[in-house]
Formats: structure tokens, sequence, C-alpha cells
């Protein structure tokens, strides 16, 4: 089933004050300001009302004694202008220092007061004629006369709105512009050829700049522009009017204004008469969408009741011809006027839309709009839909609705006991109690989680389980719990689910061991290793070792390895190696090296027995990492089990380079991998033998080993003087040419680096002896770096005078000095080795020995 549109206005009757006006009397005219509403009524009163249609006014306003024809209200509020067939009247609000009346000679139908109070208003009558409020006694006598703006009559509508004053007869329109040159007029609109009924225009502005005129079926935009500077000149006006959109409806426009970005109309519709409001959506091509269109009912004969509440059903209409749409779209308030009725008319709020979604049985969307804005909602809160929405799910017997419902439950019931044990029931009843599981609380009573943990475990044992891991045990009877697991599988033994649940039941009792036996009867190996870890049971890992190695290898290994303090390892080690598999061992010993290289030192040579049998591509790496194993035996396993990379690794290692190339050219057969190999360890001889293997067994190669032996061989004639004659060569031009210029570069470059080389020595040489041929000078106050004394006093000339011993008891006779290049002085006795004669410089001999 099709939804219909949803309306974008609500409709609510003014009823209170406002009812009880429209019982003696009808209303002719009516305004419509942001803080009151001015009524006009056929007997010539007038009431005020506030925007609920309670009077604000205490009397009735007696101000005309004919049908009020037109009311306008300024701005602010603070007075407004009525008119009828006999009189106008202004009248203050706050005081009455406007307050005059003029009684007229000709009817006047419309009026509109100067919105920015400025004391003026406009008239019809004998054209549009724009009036001053007089204030003063002096005002009054000096009689002005008023302004005619324009003689054409009669004036059918007329609208005031800022700088702008809007008018139109039965053929034109014309919008006058006040400052700076008083009333000019800006625009002329005719009235269209198709249009050629006599239905007056009707004038609503959208902003002081645009003017919505609907006439006849056709309604235009205009916008009202500044003209440029350059372009105004006399008599030619400072803005002028562009129309920017135009389209036709498909009936007579009754009124208009603005709906926000829409534009909303009142029409008759022509079999019945009966008032319409139609929302628009203007379109950029001149067109329009209808958005949504609603009759409206208002009443025509007196209601004598007074409590009818204001959103019942509305009654038909017989007779709209009065009838006129007041609105102030800035306020988001419209009123639909008919002589018995007003009708209000606002944009619909967050509440509406929740309303009619409701209504509508929409549960899925008012949730998700009630949750996006719960803020914005007043009437209403998202606690409603929460239930109503829930309900609409468990009734859809869906799998997806229920859990979605479950999801919700959890929303509506909280922290709520009564709350949660109805929602469990409910669920229970619907054997959808697993949906629930995800959500449930924490707080709620033991009872109510037996009760759940009881059914689950009737009805579905994977929510048990489920369940069980989830909920902690304290929530629970543990102990009632696990007996009736038991029960269950003593009629039921093999159930896979109810043992695992019962492991976790013993887990969280406490029974570890019981627990472990359950986990390796299954085979369970995501649990049972964790469980281990975890609560440290070693004496299970002891004593369970080969089904846990059977059961997951490496997790075991692992686990021993942890607990190595515990286990000792040799103790491991030789059970292990009482199994028929030696994978275990060999996972073991593995672990073991991992964590330390020393610790099973012992065991490298078995260890390289095990690699070559269960994971030989770990074994290159252990070669190169440990230095623990006997050579001859690791090269006769590694050549039994043909591992060609192992057996070549460990000729280098023995020291058997050539041993280690033969079996490369020879075994594998790659020519490259030798060339790599001698070019890493750099031997002439390596260099030679793979010469002679490839002359003489591989001669395809040759031309792929000119191109990289050259820059390694002392003489590169060697490999060519071994080519036999009439040998055939692949490239062997392009080839020799390649290795000939390497050679040349080779030759190049070692010539550079020896001239490099002597260079750089002979400026060595050079500074050398520039630093000592330099001066060392000697002072009067410098002392012997052995004895601490001055090395030459000043009594030098007296060559009897002996050298006061130093604190060694050491004293020199010879007045002698040595200098050293490090720049050390000593008395020549000082400095001279006992044993040789020879001066030494004895404080670099001390340094040296204490780097010693």
């Amino acid at each position: 089933m099709e939804l219909p549109k949803e309306p974008k206005l609500t409709y609510e009757r003014i009823l209170n004050d406002v009812s009880a006006s429209v019982r003696t009397d009808f209303i002719t005219t009516a305004c419509l300001h942001a803080k009151f509403v001015i009524v006009g009524y056929n007997s010539g009163r007038l009431n005020i009302f506030d925007h609920q249609g309670n009077k604000i006014n205490t009397r009735n306003l007696c101000l005309h004694v004919k049908p009020i024809n037109c009311i306008s209200v300024d701005k602010k509020g603070n007075y407004f202008v009525s008119c009828s067939d006999e009189s106008l009247v202004v009248y203050g609000l706050c005081d009455d220092t406007y307050n005059h009346v003029i009684m007229l000679d000709k009817p006047v139908k419309l009026v509109a007061i100067d919105p920015e109070e400025r004391r003026r208003y406009v008239t019809d009558g004998d054209g549009l004629i724009l009036h001053k409020i007089k204030v003063s006694y002096i005002d009054k006598l000096k009689g002005d006369k008023p302004l005619v703006l324009w003689e054409e009559k009669p004036i059918r509508a007329l609208s005031w709105c800022g700088k702008f004053i809007a008018c139109a007869t039965d053929t034109v329109i014309k919008v006058f512009y006040d400052p700076p040159r008083p009333y000019c007029a800006i625009t002329r609109i005719k009235r269209s050829s198709e249009n050629t009924g006599d239905d007056p225009a009707q004038l609503a502005w959208k902003d002081d700049r645009t003017l919505l005129v609907g006439w006849g079926p056709n309604i235009k935009f205009y916008s009202i522009r500044d003209r440029p500077p350059d372009q105004i000149t006399d008599g030619v006006p400072e803005c002028y009017a562009v129309r920017v959109i135009t389209f036709n409806t498909d009936y007579v426009i009754h009124g208009l204004a603005p709906l926000k970005e829409n534009l909303l109309t009142l029409h008759q519709q022509p079999l019945d008469n009966q008032l319409q409001i139609q929302v628009l959506e203007v379109l950029a091509d001149d067109n329009y969408d209808e958005l949504y269109g609603e009759l409206v009912k208002p009443r025509i004969t007196p209601d004598s009741s007074n409590s009818s509440s204001s959103r019942t059903a509305l009654q038909p209409s017989a007779s709209l011809k009065n009838s006129r749409l007041l609105s102030l779209h800035e306020e988001g308030i419209y009123l639909i006027v008919c002589p018995r009725d007003i009708i209000s008319a606002k944009p619909r709020d967050s509440d509406d839309h929740f309303e009619w979604l409701i209504e509508h049985e929409q549960y899925e969307e008012c949730y998700e709009f009630a949750t996006k804005n719960s803020d914005k909602l007043v009437r209403h809160s998202l606690r409603e839909i929460e239930e109503l929405y829930m309900e609409d799910l468990l009734n859809a017997n869906d799998p997806d609705s229920y859990s979605r419902a479950a999801q919700i439950c959890a929303s509506i019931c909280e922290m709520n006991q009564t709350k949660w044990d109805e929602a469990i029931e409910k669920f229970i009843g619907l054997n959808q109690l697993s949906q629930l599981l995800p959500y449930l609380p924490k707080c709620l009573s033991v009872e109510s989680y037996d009760l759940i943990l009881e059914e689950f475990l009737r009805n579905d044992s994977i929510s048990f389980f489920k369940a069980i891991k989830e909920l902690p045990s304290n929530l629970y009877s543990l102990k009632k719990i696990t007996d009736n697991v038991i029960d269950r599988l003593n009629n039921d033994p093999k159930n896979l689910v109810l043992n695992e649940a019962l492991a976790e039941l013993y887990s969280k009792s406490g029974k570890f061991e019981e627990a472990v036996q359950i986990y390796l009867d299954y085979n369970d190996r995501t649990r049972i290793f964790d469980l281990i870890r975890s609560n440290e049971l070693i004496s299970s890992l002891e004593k369970n070792t080969e089904k846990l190695m059977q059961l997951d290898s490496d997790q075991t290994a692992q686990l021993l390895v942890e607990n190595v303090d515990v286990i000792p390892m040799k103790s491991v080690i030789d059970k292990l190696r009482k199994y028929k598999s030696q994978k275990y061992l060999m996972a073991y010993l593995h672990r073991l090296l991992l964590k330390d290289q020393d610790c099973c030192i012992e065991y490298h040579d078995l260890l390289i027995k095990l690699y070559a049998e269960h994971q030989p591509e770990n074994l290159m790496g252990f070669l190169k990492l440990s230095t623990a194993y006997n050579l001859e035996e690791a090269l006769d396993i590694c050549k039994s089990k043909n591992l060609v990379k192992e057996v070549i690794f460990l000729y280098s290692r023995m020291g058997d380079l050539r041993e280690a190339l033969k079996y490369i050219v020879e075994e594998k057969g790659d020519v490259n991998e030798a060339i790599e190999f001698c070019k890493e360890h750099q031997d002439q001889d390596l260099w030679l033998d793979l010469i002679n293997h490839v002359v003489e067994k591989r001669r395809d190669c040759i031309g792929q080993l000119l191109k990289n032996i050259v820059t390694h061989l002392d003489d590169p004639a060697q490999l060519i003087e071994r080519i036999p004659p009439g040998c055939e060569i692949d490239e062997f031009i392009p080839s020799l040419r390649q290795a000939l210029l390497d050679y040349d570069v080779q030759i190049e470059l070692e010539k550079s680096l020896r001239g490099l080389q002597a260079e750089d020595a002979f400026k060595l040489l050079q500074k050398q002896l520039e630093l000592q041929s330099r001066g060392i000078l000697i002072t009067d106050s410098r002392m012997c770096d052995h004895c601490n004394q001055i090395l030459i006093p000043d009594h030098l000339k007296d060559e009897s005078l002996t050298r006061v011993p130093d604190v060694t008891g050491h004293q020199s006779s010879s007045n002698d000095a040595v200098v050293f290049g490090c720049h050390h002085v000593f008395h020549e006795d000082c400095c001279t080795n006992p044993e040789t004669g020879v001066p030494t410089c004895r404080a670099c001999m001390l340094e040296k020995d204490e780097e010693k």
C-alpha cells in the first residue's frame, strides 16, 4: 500500500474568545501581528486576540458603525489604522497621542500603514492616496491635503513593505519607491492576456525586495534591484523590478504566502467551492511541483460549544467568498480567516512528524527520526516509539527483527528488574531468548540468570555455552547449573557443546584438572593451552605432555620452555626421545634454541640431525648461528639428505674452499653461484679451479665467465689461454670486448690509486719533516720531566756545584739537557737508560705502561 504524502502544515482552529465573538457577529477583516491578531466585524467593532484566541482588550472597540473593510498595524504594534464605508480611524494601542477619526465622503476599502512608523498610511478611494497622521493641534489646523500617488481606480489590492508600496487595480499592478525621490513608480505590471477573470490580484512579500503576485491562476515572482548610478537620470527611478519566476496553476489564487523555500497558496475548488491549501515547490524552469494539498473546512455557522477540541474534524463551508490568507512567514504563522472561523496553520514540527509516522505505522522511520531528534521533541519522547517499535519487530517473525527488538529492549528496560523479567518471559515465549543474550545487564537477580541458563540448557545448547562464557559466575548458581549440565550429559554423553560448557563451568569452579581432561578428550586446542598458562597448571602439563604434543606440538613446547625451571630440560628431552615421532623433540629443542642457544649446547649435534629430518628450512640458520657441533658429522648428515647449500657452507667453514667450489659446480651445476662464491672469497686458486671446470665441462658458460672474472684475476690471459682452439663460444666477441674494457678500467684505476697513495705519503712525510725541524723553546723556569728540578739553574757557571737530590734520592751532576720530539725535556742523567746508555723519554714510557 502506497504511503500518502505527509502534510506540510498542521491546522488548529482558534477557539476560546474567538468562538464567542462570532456567535452574534461575523468577521469581515483581520490583521496579523507577531504578538496579536486584530479582528474586524460586520457590526463595526474590533477585538484584539492573542494567537490562542484569548481576548487582550478588556472591552470591545466600537470604532465604526458600519462593517470594517480593512485593518493595518505598524511593525512594532504600537498603533493601527482601520477603515469602513463611513470612517477611517487611527488608534494607538499604547497611548492615544495619534488617535483620531476621519469621516469619509466616499467608502474606503483598503488601507496600509507605514511599517517603519513614519506616521503615514495609504488608502484607496480616488486612486492611491497617501495620508500623514497629524499629532499636534497645529498640524491639524494646517489642513495639508493628502498626496495622490496614483489616480487610477478602483484599487483592489494594497501592500506596504519597507520602502515599497505595491497596489493593484483590475488590470495593472504598480510598485512605488519612497526615498530619496518620494513615491516614484518603479514598475508597472499588466494583467496577462490569458487571465480574463475578475479575481483581484493577491500580493505578498517574501522579503523587502521580493514581491509575490498571484493573479487568477498565474503566479509571478519579482525581484527589486538597484539601478547602477550612471543610469539614474531625471524621471528614471533608482530601482527597477525584474520578473524572475512565472508559472500557471490549475486554479484561481485566493491567497498566497512564502513557506520557507516553498510557496503556500489558498484557492477554491471549482466543483464544490471548498477552500484548499496547496504547498508548491517552485522549480527553476518556471514550473512547480505540488508537494501537498489539503482541504480547509471552516465553520459557516456559529458554534454553541466552546469546549470541542481544536484538532477535531472541521465542518465544510457553503460560502467562502470573504475568506483570506494572512501570514507572518518569518515567524511561521499563517491564518485562514473566514466569516465565522479563524484557522491557524503552522509548519509541522518534530512532534507532528512523529505523530504522522505513528499514525501510518511507520515505526522504524519514527524510531530513527526520534533517535536523531530527541532533543527537538516536546510532546513526545523516544521511549514511546521504542515500545511500539519493539512490539512491531517482535510481530514481524523475522530473525533480524528479533535481534533489533532485543537491542531496543535493552534501551527500554535499562536497569529495571521488573521490565527485564517481563522482557525475558516475552522472548522465551517466542523462543528467541538467544537474541536477548548480548544485551543482558549484570544487575539482575540470580533467579533471572538461572531461568535464562536453564531455558538455554533445555532448548539451545550453543546459546547456553555462549552465556556461560560471557556471564560472570557470581551472577548465577554455579553448582546448580553444573549439576544440571552433568544430568543432561548422562543422557547425551557425546554432546560436544555441553562438554565444552561443562569444562568452562569446571574452570570457573576451580576444578582445572577436570576441565583439562575434557579439553584433551575433545582435542580443544583453542582453550586448553590458555587454561594451562593462565592457571599455571604445571602438573597437568607434565603429566599430559604426549597428548598435548599430539594436540599442538608448538604450543606445548612453548609451555615447556616457559616452565623449564620447574620441569627440567633433561627430563623433558629424555621423555620425548622415547616417543616414536621425533618431531616433538624437534619442536622442544627448537623452542629452547629460540630462548637461549647456549642452554642446550650439548644437544646441538642432535639438533642438526632433527633439523635435517623435520625442518630442513631452518638448518642453514642454525649452522650459521652455532659453533658447538661436529663439522664432519654435520657434513655427513647434510650429504645424506642432499642439502647442497648446507654442504657448501660446511666446506667453507672447514676451510676447504676448493671442495666447496667443486660441490657447487658439480652437484648443483650453478656457475653463477660459483662465480659469486669466488668473488666472496677472492682466492686466485678458486678462480683457476673454476676456469678449469668451465673449460672442461661447461664451455657454454665461458662467455659468462669472461664478463665476471677479468677484474678478479691477476692475469686475465690465464682464462683466454685455456680456451681450446676451435671452441665455439656464445657471444664470445662481445664478452671478450667487455672483459678487456673492464681490465683496462681496472688497470687505470690501480694506476690512479697508486698515484694518489704516493702523493699522500709524500705529503705526510713532508709534514713530518716540517714538524720535526721546528724549534723547541726551553725557558729558564722549565723543569725536568723526571726529577722536577730546574733544568738550567742560575749558577750554571759554577761547575763544581752539585745538584740537590730529588725525592727519590737521585742527583745529577751533569748540566746537559736532552729534548725529545714529543717535547719532553730531561737532564741527560735523568733520561739515560743505565743498561743501554741510550737516552729515552721516560714520560712516554710511563704512559704506555699505564695503558697496558
